[in-house]
């Protein structure tokens, strides 16, 4: 079955020492979409390259999800399982994931412009590993993009 989708609300709160950030987000359903709510905490470091202008900025952050949220993304109800042929599975709050990171920035053809570019491992944890929709525990994403700053 689909999950709805939904609307969330965030808080979100970051402490900066030096070039090194801390970061706290909560994010919640606000539409019944999924009924849950995640606590995603992270930290990363800015390096800055001169000779390119460039800026990278690695970093780790770790999930936590709700019953709600970990059920609709990753539970499968007796009537899914039925029509799907997986076993049921009725996954519990926990730590959902912890990703690790890296976004770069670099002005091009004007100072305005830059090209930026990210990519994310992320490794599912507990519940969420366990899940039989979930082929991989490793989950692998990227992107790359122009950006013009105002």
């Amino acid at each position: 079955g689909d999950v709805d989708g939904s609307i969330e609300g965030q808080l979100f709160a970051m402490y900066e020492i030096g070039k090194t950030k801390f970061d706290l987000a909560f994010y919640n359903d606000l539409s019944d979409g999924h009924d849950g709510y995640r606590v995603k905490a992270g930290a990363g470091h800015t390096f800055v390259l001169p000779q390119y202008e460039a800026v990278i900025h690695p970093g780790i952050s770790t999930t936590y999800a709700s019953d709600n949220y970990m059920d609709s993304y990753f539970g499968v109800s007796q009537s899914q399982s039925a029509r799907s042929g997986l076993s049921g599975y009725d996954a519990d709050a926990g730590f959902k994931d912890v990703t690790i990171g890296t976004f770069a920035s670099m002005p091009i053809f004007a100072p305005n412009w830059s090209l930026n570019g990210y990519v994310h491992y992320s490794h599912l944890l507990e519940e969420a590993a366990d899940s039989p929709i979930v082929k991989d525990d490793n989950q692998f994403v990227g992107g790359a993009f122009v950006g013009y700053t105002f």
